[in-house]
Protein backbone atom coordinates (compact mmCIF):
# COMPACT_ATOMS: atom_id res chain seq x y z
CA UNK A 1 0.00 0.00 0.00
CA UNK A 2 2.85 2.40 0.89
CA UNK A 3 4.59 1.66 -2.43
CA UNK A 4 1.42 2.48 -4.38
CA UNK A 5 0.95 5.76 -2.49
CA UNK A 6 4.58 6.73 -3.10
CA UNK A 7 4.22 6.09 -6.82
CA UNK A 8 1.08 8.26 -7.00
CA UNK A 9 2.98 11.13 -5.33
CA UNK A 10 5.99 10.64 -7.62
CA UNK A 11 3.81 10.64 -10.74
CA UNK A 12 2.00 13.77 -9.57
CA UNK A 13 5.23 15.71 -8.89
CA UNK A 14 6.74 14.71 -12.24
CA UNK A 15 3.71 16.18 -14.03
CA UNK A 16 4.41 19.59 -12.46
CA UNK A 17 6.34 22.19 -14.47
CA UNK A 18 9.12 24.38 -13.12
CA UNK A 19 7.85 28.00 -12.85
CA UNK A 20 11.27 29.35 -13.91
CA UNK A 21 11.99 27.24 -17.02
CA UNK A 22 8.63 25.57 -17.78
CA UNK A 23 10.25 22.12 -17.71
CA UNK A 24 9.26 18.96 -15.78
CA UNK A 25 10.35 18.70 -12.15
CA UNK A 26 13.35 16.36 -11.77
CA UNK A 27 14.78 17.06 -8.31
CA UNK A 28 13.42 17.67 -4.84
CA UNK A 29 14.74 18.81 -1.43
CA UNK A 30 13.38 18.76 2.12
CA UNK A 31 16.44 20.47 3.65
CA UNK A 32 15.68 23.53 5.85
CA UNK A 33 18.58 25.31 4.10
CA UNK A 34 16.72 25.35 0.74
CA UNK A 35 14.25 28.27 0.25
CA UNK A 36 10.60 27.36 -0.11
CA UNK A 37 10.42 28.45 -3.77
CA UNK A 38 13.24 26.05 -4.73
CA UNK A 39 12.12 22.82 -3.07
CA UNK A 40 11.17 21.43 -6.51
CA UNK A 41 13.47 22.18 -9.46
CA UNK A 42 14.01 21.10 -13.06
CA UNK A 43 17.24 20.07 -14.81
CA UNK A 44 17.97 23.68 -15.87
CA UNK A 45 17.61 24.86 -12.25
CA UNK A 46 19.99 22.10 -11.22
CA UNK A 47 22.63 23.44 -13.63
CA UNK A 48 22.18 26.95 -12.18
CA UNK A 49 21.96 26.04 -8.48
CA UNK A 50 23.81 22.73 -8.24
CA UNK A 51 22.43 19.59 -6.57
CA UNK A 52 23.69 20.16 -3.03
CA UNK A 53 20.80 19.17 -0.65
CA UNK A 54 18.78 17.80 -3.61
CA UNK A 55 17.77 14.28 -4.61
CA UNK A 56 15.86 12.84 -7.53
CA UNK A 57 12.10 12.93 -6.97
CA UNK A 58 11.77 9.13 -6.56
CA UNK A 59 14.47 8.79 -3.91
CA UNK A 60 13.38 11.93 -2.06
CA UNK A 61 9.73 10.82 -1.78
CA UNK A 62 10.79 7.37 -0.58
CA UNK A 63 13.13 8.95 1.97
CA UNK A 64 10.38 11.22 3.34
CA UNK A 65 7.81 8.42 3.55
CA UNK A 66 10.07 5.67 4.85
CA UNK A 67 9.26 3.99 8.13
CA UNK A 68 10.88 6.10 10.86
CA UNK A 69 10.42 3.58 13.65
CA UNK A 70 12.93 0.68 13.63
CA UNK A 71 11.49 -2.81 14.14
CA UNK A 72 13.13 -3.34 17.58
CA UNK A 73 11.34 -0.23 18.88
CA UNK A 74 8.05 -1.43 17.38
CA UNK A 75 8.51 -4.78 19.12
CA UNK A 76 9.20 -3.09 22.47
CA UNK A 77 6.07 -0.92 22.14
CA UNK A 78 3.97 -3.94 21.16
CA UNK A 79 5.14 -5.85 24.24
CA UNK A 80 4.21 -2.88 26.44
CA UNK A 81 0.72 -2.68 24.89
CA UNK A 82 0.18 -6.39 25.51
CA UNK A 83 1.29 -5.99 29.13
CA UNK A 84 -1.20 -3.15 29.69
CA UNK A 85 -3.98 -5.24 28.16
CA UNK A 86 -3.26 -7.97 30.72
CA UNK A 87 -3.07 -5.42 33.51
CA UNK A 88 -6.41 -3.92 32.42
CA UNK A 89 -8.07 -7.32 32.68
CA UNK A 90 -6.61 -7.87 36.16
CA UNK A 91 -7.93 -4.51 37.34
CA UNK A 92 -11.34 -4.96 35.70
CA UNK A 93 -11.95 -8.41 37.20
CA UNK A 94 -12.64 -7.32 40.82
CA UNK A 95 -14.61 -4.28 39.63
CA UNK A 96 -17.04 -6.33 37.52
CA UNK A 97 -18.58 -8.35 40.36
CA UNK A 98 -22.30 -9.20 40.07
CA UNK A 99 -24.74 -7.34 42.29
CA UNK A 100 -25.43 -9.42 45.42
CA UNK A 101 -29.22 -9.64 45.28
CA UNK A 102 -29.38 -10.27 41.59
CA UNK A 103 -27.19 -13.31 42.10
CA UNK A 104 -28.59 -14.74 45.38
CA UNK A 105 -32.28 -13.98 45.55
CA UNK A 106 -35.41 -13.50 43.51
CA UNK A 107 -37.36 -12.46 46.65
CA UNK A 108 -39.88 -15.25 46.05
CA UNK A 109 -40.36 -15.89 49.80
CA UNK A 110 -41.46 -12.36 50.43
CA UNK A 111 -40.25 -10.16 53.25
CA UNK A 112 -39.05 -12.97 55.61
CA UNK A 113 -36.81 -14.54 52.98
CA UNK A 114 -35.43 -11.15 52.03
CA UNK A 115 -34.60 -10.33 55.67
CA UNK A 116 -32.80 -13.68 56.05
CA UNK A 117 -30.65 -12.92 53.07
CA UNK A 118 -29.86 -9.45 54.43
CA UNK A 119 -28.72 -11.05 57.69
CA UNK A 120 -26.52 -13.55 55.82
CA UNK A 121 -25.06 -10.77 53.66
CA UNK A 122 -24.11 -8.88 56.84
CA UNK A 123 -22.45 -11.96 58.35
CA UNK A 124 -20.58 -12.67 55.12
CA UNK A 125 -19.33 -9.10 55.15
CA UNK A 126 -18.01 -9.44 58.71
CA UNK A 127 -16.15 -12.65 57.92
CA UNK A 128 -14.89 -11.62 54.50
CA UNK A 129 -11.30 -10.56 53.83
CA UNK A 130 -12.21 -9.56 50.31
CA UNK A 131 -11.13 -5.96 50.91
CA UNK A 132 -7.69 -7.02 52.06
CA UNK A 133 -7.34 -9.32 49.07
CA UNK A 134 -8.35 -6.52 46.73
CA UNK A 135 -5.74 -4.17 48.25
CA UNK A 136 -3.05 -6.85 48.06
CA UNK A 137 -3.87 -7.59 44.43
CA UNK A 138 -3.87 -3.88 43.65
CA UNK A 139 -0.44 -3.43 45.19
CA UNK A 140 0.87 -6.38 43.22
CA UNK A 141 -0.49 -4.97 39.97
CA UNK A 142 1.05 -1.54 40.67
CA UNK A 143 4.41 -3.05 41.62
CA UNK A 144 4.52 -5.18 38.46
CA UNK A 145 3.52 -2.17 36.38
CA UNK A 146 6.37 -0.07 37.77
CA UNK A 147 8.90 -2.81 37.13
CA UNK A 148 7.58 -3.31 33.61
CA UNK A 149 7.69 0.42 32.85
CA UNK A 150 11.22 0.72 34.20
CA UNK A 151 12.37 -2.17 32.02
CA UNK A 152 10.55 -0.70 29.01
CA UNK A 153 12.11 2.74 29.63
CA UNK A 154 15.62 1.26 29.77
CA UNK A 155 15.14 -0.83 26.63
CA UNK A 156 13.47 1.92 24.65
CA UNK A 157 16.06 4.54 25.68
CA UNK A 158 18.84 2.24 24.53
CA UNK A 159 17.11 1.62 21.19
CA UNK A 160 16.33 5.28 20.64
CA UNK A 161 19.86 6.38 21.52
CA UNK A 162 21.37 3.87 19.12
CA UNK A 163 18.94 4.99 16.44
CA UNK A 164 19.63 8.67 16.98
CA UNK A 165 23.38 8.74 17.29
CA UNK A 166 24.48 5.86 15.09
CA UNK A 167 22.09 6.18 12.18
CA UNK A 168 21.77 9.95 11.87
CA UNK A 169 24.21 12.68 10.90
CA UNK A 170 24.72 16.15 12.33
CA UNK A 171 23.98 18.83 9.76
CA UNK A 172 25.03 22.42 10.30
CA UNK A 173 22.12 24.89 10.45
CA UNK A 174 23.86 28.00 11.88
CA UNK A 175 27.29 29.27 12.79
CA UNK A 176 29.03 32.39 14.04
CA UNK A 177 32.72 33.28 14.05
CA UNK A 178 34.63 34.96 16.90
CA UNK A 179 38.11 36.45 16.87
CA UNK A 180 38.61 35.59 20.55
CA UNK A 181 37.68 32.22 22.00
CA UNK A 182 34.31 32.28 23.81
CA UNK A 183 34.90 31.26 27.42
CA UNK A 184 31.61 29.43 28.05
CA UNK A 185 28.69 27.98 26.11
CA UNK A 186 25.69 26.93 28.18
CA UNK A 187 22.27 25.48 27.38
CA UNK A 188 19.64 23.45 29.18
CA UNK A 189 18.68 20.12 27.61
CA UNK A 190 14.98 21.01 27.25
CA UNK A 191 15.42 24.67 26.27
CA UNK A 192 15.16 26.47 22.95
CA UNK A 193 17.79 29.03 23.91
CA UNK A 194 21.54 28.97 24.46
CA UNK A 195 24.11 31.33 25.96
CA UNK A 196 27.56 32.37 24.76
CA UNK A 197 30.07 34.24 26.95
CA UNK A 198 32.58 36.07 24.81
CA UNK A 199 34.78 39.13 25.34
CA UNK A 200 32.83 40.28 28.45
CA UNK A 201 29.48 39.92 26.69
CA UNK A 202 26.63 37.55 27.43
CA UNK A 203 24.76 36.65 24.24
CA UNK A 204 21.37 34.95 24.47
CA UNK A 205 20.19 33.13 21.32
CA UNK A 206 16.77 31.64 20.67
CA UNK A 207 15.91 28.88 18.21
CA UNK A 208 12.78 29.83 16.31
CA UNK A 209 10.81 28.17 13.53
CA UNK A 210 12.47 30.50 11.02
CA UNK A 211 16.00 30.05 12.37
CA UNK A 212 18.31 31.08 15.23
CA UNK A 213 18.31 34.73 16.26
CA UNK A 214 20.10 36.87 18.82
CA UNK A 215 17.57 37.67 21.56
CA UNK A 216 19.70 39.72 23.93
CA UNK A 217 23.24 40.98 24.40
CA UNK A 218 24.33 41.92 27.90
CA UNK A 219 27.66 43.69 28.55
CA UNK A 220 29.42 42.45 31.68
CA UNK A 221 31.76 44.57 33.79
CA UNK A 222 33.67 41.61 35.26
CA UNK A 223 35.42 38.57 33.81
CA UNK A 224 33.39 35.35 34.01
CA UNK A 225 34.96 31.97 34.86
CA UNK A 226 31.89 29.70 34.67
CA UNK A 227 28.14 29.65 34.11
CA UNK A 228 25.21 27.28 34.71
CA UNK A 229 21.58 27.39 33.57
CA UNK A 230 19.00 26.41 36.20
CA UNK A 231 17.22 23.16 35.38
CA UNK A 232 13.67 24.12 36.26
CA UNK A 233 13.60 27.92 36.58
CA UNK A 234 14.45 30.80 34.20
CA UNK A 235 17.70 31.60 36.03
CA UNK A 236 21.36 31.63 35.04
CA UNK A 237 24.29 31.81 37.48
CA UNK A 238 27.59 33.44 36.48
CA UNK A 239 30.74 32.70 38.49
CA UNK A 240 32.89 35.82 38.35
CA UNK A 241 36.63 36.43 38.53
CA UNK A 242 36.13 38.63 41.62
CA UNK A 243 34.48 35.83 43.63
CA UNK A 244 30.89 36.99 43.06
CA UNK A 245 28.11 34.74 41.78
CA UNK A 246 25.77 36.94 39.76
CA UNK A 247 22.22 35.66 39.28
CA UNK A 248 20.24 36.63 36.18
CA UNK A 249 16.47 36.18 36.07
CA UNK A 250 14.34 36.06 32.94
CA UNK A 251 11.55 38.62 32.50
CA UNK A 252 8.24 37.97 30.76
CA UNK A 253 9.58 39.54 27.53
CA UNK A 254 12.36 36.92 27.42
CA UNK A 255 15.24 39.18 28.47
CA UNK A 256 17.54 38.37 31.39
CA UNK A 257 18.37 40.94 34.08
CA UNK A 258 20.74 40.79 37.05
CA UNK A 259 18.72 40.10 40.21
CA UNK A 260 21.17 38.97 42.94
CA UNK A 261 24.89 39.07 43.69
CA UNK A 262 26.36 36.51 46.09
CA UNK A 263 29.77 37.12 47.69
CA UNK A 264 30.82 33.51 47.32
CA UNK A 265 34.63 33.12 47.20
CA UNK A 266 37.87 35.02 47.81
CA UNK A 267 39.55 37.10 45.13
CA UNK A 268 42.86 38.91 44.93
CA UNK A 269 46.46 37.89 44.29
CA UNK A 270 46.51 34.24 43.15
CA UNK A 271 42.80 34.08 43.99
CA UNK A 272 40.60 34.15 40.89
CA UNK A 273 37.14 33.84 42.35
CA UNK A 274 34.54 31.22 41.43
CA UNK A 275 35.79 28.19 39.49
CA UNK A 276 32.58 26.12 39.05
CA UNK A 277 28.83 26.12 39.84
CA UNK A 278 26.10 23.48 39.90
CA UNK A 279 22.41 23.48 40.91
CA UNK A 280 20.10 20.81 42.28
CA UNK A 281 17.16 19.49 40.26
CA UNK A 282 14.60 22.10 41.40
CA UNK A 283 17.15 24.98 41.47
CA UNK A 284 16.45 25.68 45.16
CA UNK A 285 20.13 25.13 45.95
CA UNK A 286 23.39 26.04 44.25
CA UNK A 287 26.84 24.65 45.00
CA UNK A 288 29.92 26.75 44.25
CA UNK A 289 33.60 25.88 44.09
CA UNK A 290 36.42 28.40 44.21
CA UNK A 291 40.08 29.10 43.68
CA UNK A 292 40.21 29.40 47.48
CA UNK A 293 39.79 25.56 47.65
CA UNK A 294 36.36 25.85 49.31
CA UNK A 295 33.05 24.23 48.36
CA UNK A 296 29.93 26.11 49.49
CA UNK A 297 26.20 25.38 49.36
CA UNK A 298 23.55 28.13 49.13
CA UNK A 299 19.76 28.07 49.44
CA UNK A 300 17.23 30.79 48.56
CA UNK A 301 15.54 31.94 51.77
CA UNK A 302 13.82 35.21 52.69
CA UNK A 303 14.38 36.59 49.18
CA UNK A 304 18.14 36.10 49.23
CA UNK A 305 20.73 33.37 48.73
CA UNK A 306 21.99 32.25 52.15
CA UNK A 307 25.14 30.26 52.90
CA UNK A 308 24.31 26.82 54.37
CA UNK A 309 27.56 24.80 54.28
CA UNK A 310 31.25 25.56 53.85
CA UNK A 311 33.40 22.52 53.05
CA UNK A 312 37.19 22.77 53.38
CA UNK A 313 38.22 19.24 52.51
CA UNK A 314 40.49 20.36 49.64
CA UNK A 315 43.75 22.30 49.64
CA UNK A 316 43.79 23.62 46.07
CA UNK A 317 41.50 24.92 43.31
CA UNK A 318 38.12 23.19 42.91
CA UNK A 319 38.08 21.99 39.30
CA UNK A 320 34.67 20.34 39.10
CA UNK A 321 31.42 19.72 40.98
CA UNK A 322 28.55 17.29 40.45
CA UNK A 323 25.19 16.84 42.19
CA UNK A 324 23.35 13.59 42.96
CA UNK A 325 19.70 14.51 43.56
CA UNK A 326 18.62 10.97 44.48
CA UNK A 327 20.70 10.86 47.68
CA UNK A 328 21.61 14.58 48.04
CA UNK A 329 25.31 13.94 47.47
CA UNK A 330 27.87 16.44 46.18
CA UNK A 331 31.02 15.35 44.37
CA UNK A 332 34.06 17.65 44.11
CA UNK A 333 37.34 17.33 42.18
CA UNK A 334 40.42 19.38 42.95
CA UNK A 335 43.90 20.22 41.75
CA UNK A 336 45.19 18.83 45.06
CA UNK A 337 44.86 15.36 43.38
CA UNK A 338 41.80 14.34 45.39
CA UNK A 339 38.06 14.00 44.91
CA UNK A 340 35.50 14.07 47.71
CA UNK A 341 31.88 13.08 48.29
CA UNK A 342 29.58 14.90 50.74
CA UNK A 343 26.15 13.89 51.98
CA UNK A 344 23.54 16.27 53.41
CA UNK A 345 21.50 15.80 56.56
CA UNK A 346 17.93 16.86 57.32
CA UNK A 347 19.07 20.48 57.82
CA UNK A 348 20.70 20.56 54.33
CA UNK A 349 24.17 20.65 55.91
CA UNK A 350 26.80 18.68 54.01
CA UNK A 351 29.32 16.43 55.72
CA UNK A 352 32.32 14.72 54.17
CA UNK A 353 31.57 11.06 53.44
CA UNK A 354 34.57 10.05 51.33
CA UNK A 355 37.90 11.45 50.04
CA UNK A 356 40.43 9.74 47.80
CA UNK A 357 43.85 11.08 46.78
CA UNK A 358 45.23 10.12 43.37
CA UNK A 359 48.60 10.32 41.63
CA UNK A 360 47.52 13.24 39.38
CA UNK A 361 45.22 16.24 39.58
CA UNK A 362 41.54 15.32 39.37
CA UNK A 363 40.10 17.34 36.50
CA UNK A 364 36.39 16.46 36.54
CA UNK A 365 33.71 14.50 38.40
CA UNK A 366 30.21 13.67 37.14
CA UNK A 367 27.37 11.52 38.54
CA UNK A 368 25.85 9.20 35.93
CA UNK A 369 23.33 7.32 38.14
CA UNK A 370 22.10 7.44 41.76
CA UNK A 371 25.17 5.46 42.83
CA UNK A 372 27.73 5.79 40.00
CA UNK A 373 30.08 8.59 39.01
CA UNK A 374 33.04 9.14 36.68
CA UNK A 375 36.27 11.08 37.23
CA UNK A 376 39.06 12.18 34.90
CA UNK A 377 42.71 12.84 35.78
CA UNK A 378 45.29 15.21 34.36
CA UNK A 379 48.15 13.57 32.41
CA UNK A 380 46.08 10.40 32.07
CA UNK A 381 44.62 8.51 29.11
CA UNK A 382 41.47 7.20 30.83
CA UNK A 383 38.31 8.14 32.64
CA UNK A 384 37.19 6.01 35.58
CA UNK A 385 33.71 4.80 36.55
CA UNK A 386 33.08 4.24 40.28
CA UNK A 387 30.08 3.07 42.31
CA UNK A 388 29.13 3.99 45.88
CA UNK A 389 28.38 0.74 47.68
CA UNK A 390 26.54 2.14 50.72
CA UNK A 391 24.76 5.40 49.87
CA UNK A 392 22.54 5.22 52.98
CA UNK A 393 25.54 5.33 55.36
CA UNK A 394 27.33 8.52 56.33
CA UNK A 395 30.77 7.14 55.44
CA UNK A 396 30.98 5.75 51.90
CA UNK A 397 32.85 2.88 50.34
CA UNK A 398 33.48 2.97 46.60
CA UNK A 399 34.49 0.44 43.97
CA UNK A 400 36.01 0.92 40.52
CA UNK A 401 33.62 -0.51 37.88
CA UNK A 402 35.27 0.44 34.60
CA UNK A 403 38.31 2.14 33.07
CA UNK A 404 37.58 3.82 29.72
CA UNK A 405 40.51 4.53 27.39
CA UNK A 406 40.60 7.85 25.50
CA UNK A 407 42.29 8.65 22.18
CA UNK A 408 44.85 11.03 23.69
CA UNK A 409 46.42 11.86 27.03
CA UNK A 410 44.40 14.42 29.00
CA UNK A 411 46.56 17.54 29.32
CA UNK A 412 43.86 20.06 30.28
CA UNK A 413 44.94 22.19 33.25
CA UNK A 414 42.25 24.88 33.44
CA UNK A 415 38.84 23.21 33.23
CA UNK A 416 36.58 25.40 31.07
CA UNK A 417 33.93 22.80 30.24
CA UNK A 418 32.42 20.21 32.54
CA UNK A 419 31.23 16.74 31.48
CA UNK A 420 27.47 16.57 30.99
CA UNK A 421 25.31 13.50 31.60
CA UNK A 422 21.89 13.33 29.91
CA UNK A 423 19.85 10.92 32.01
CA UNK A 424 16.97 10.50 29.57
CA UNK A 425 19.42 9.44 26.84
CA UNK A 426 21.81 7.51 29.13
CA UNK A 427 24.48 9.56 27.39
CA UNK A 428 27.68 11.10 28.80
CA UNK A 429 29.42 13.84 26.82
CA UNK A 430 33.04 14.17 27.92
CA UNK A 431 35.56 16.62 26.52
CA UNK A 432 39.34 16.96 26.77
CA UNK A 433 42.13 18.20 24.50
CA UNK A 434 39.59 19.81 22.12
CA UNK A 435 37.92 16.43 21.54
CA UNK A 436 34.30 15.51 22.27
CA UNK A 437 33.46 11.92 23.24
CA UNK A 438 30.01 10.32 23.25
CA UNK A 439 29.67 7.53 25.83
CA UNK A 440 26.42 5.61 26.30
CA UNK A 441 25.45 3.28 29.14
CA UNK A 442 24.44 -0.30 28.52
CA UNK A 443 22.08 -2.42 30.63
CA UNK A 444 24.90 -3.06 33.16
CA UNK A 445 25.56 0.70 33.49
CA UNK A 446 28.93 0.31 31.76
CA UNK A 447 29.94 2.85 29.13
CA UNK A 448 30.87 2.35 25.50
CA UNK A 449 31.90 4.81 22.81
CA UNK A 450 29.32 5.78 20.24
CA UNK A 451 30.57 6.27 16.68
CA UNK A 452 29.82 9.82 15.56
CA UNK A 453 29.35 10.78 11.93
CA UNK A 454 31.29 13.77 10.69
CA UNK A 455 29.50 17.09 10.53
CA UNK A 456 27.93 18.09 7.24
CA UNK A 457 28.38 21.77 6.48
CA UNK A 458 25.73 23.79 4.73
CA UNK A 459 28.20 24.22 1.85
CA UNK A 460 29.08 20.56 1.34
CA UNK A 461 27.23 17.37 0.55
CA UNK A 462 27.20 14.39 2.87
CA UNK A 463 29.86 11.75 2.32
CA UNK A 464 28.13 8.47 3.14
CA UNK A 465 31.41 6.57 2.72
CA UNK A 466 33.09 8.43 5.60
CA UNK A 467 33.63 6.18 8.58
CA UNK A 468 32.23 7.35 11.96
CA UNK A 469 34.72 8.16 14.70
CA UNK A 470 34.54 7.87 18.47
CA UNK A 471 35.21 11.59 18.99
CA UNK A 472 34.58 14.92 17.32
CA UNK A 473 36.73 18.02 17.11
CA UNK A 474 35.62 20.76 19.49
CA UNK A 475 36.31 22.14 22.95
CA UNK A 476 32.65 22.62 24.01
CA UNK A 477 29.59 20.59 23.08
CA UNK A 478 26.03 20.68 24.45
CA UNK A 479 22.66 19.20 23.47
CA UNK A 480 19.40 21.13 23.42
CA UNK A 481 15.75 20.67 22.39
CA UNK A 482 15.76 17.20 23.99
CA UNK A 483 18.77 16.09 21.97
CA UNK A 484 17.50 17.20 18.55
CA UNK A 485 20.09 19.97 18.23
CA UNK A 486 23.67 20.53 19.38
CA UNK A 487 25.83 23.58 20.04
CA UNK A 488 29.58 23.21 19.47
CA UNK A 489 32.68 25.41 19.78
CA UNK A 490 35.83 24.68 17.79
CA UNK A 491 38.80 26.49 16.27
CA UNK A 492 38.94 27.06 12.53
CA UNK A 493 42.18 28.67 11.38
CA UNK A 494 42.83 31.77 13.47
CA UNK A 495 39.18 32.25 14.45
CA UNK A 496 36.73 30.38 16.65
CA UNK A 497 33.38 29.07 15.45
CA UNK A 498 30.19 28.34 17.38
CA UNK A 499 28.04 26.00 15.33
CA UNK A 500 24.46 24.80 15.77
CA UNK A 501 23.62 21.47 14.16
CA UNK A 502 20.62 19.18 13.81
CA UNK A 503 20.40 15.41 13.88
CA UNK A 504 18.97 14.41 10.49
Amino acid sequence: MQIQENQLIIDYIKKLLCPYHNKPIRYMSYSPNVPLGYKLICSDCAEDRGLNNYKEVESCVKEINKDRVPQPIRNACQQLMEFFDRMKNQVAAPLNQHTYFLRNTQNEGGLIQFQEELKQYYLDGLNSNYGQQLIANGKKIIFNSIRQLEAFSTDLTSLLTNSQYEQQSLTEIWKKEYQKQPSVIEVDFSDQEFFILSDEKLEVYNTQVDGIRLQQQHHLDKKINCMIKAQSKPLIFLGRYDGIVEVFEQLTNGDYVSSHKIEAHSSGKFQYGVSCIITNSDSSEIITGGYDALVKSWRFRNRQWQLISTLNQHKNIINSLSYNSDFNIIGSASQDRSFSLYKSNSQYLYLNSFTQTNTNRVNTICFVSPTNFVISLNQDTSIYLYTIQNTLDQIFKIENLQTIQLNKINTDITITVQPRYYESLKLLIFQSNNQTYYLCQDSQNKFQFFPISRYVSRNQSQDNSAQPENSLKGSMFRLMEYGQQSIQLFQEGSSYVVRASKFQ
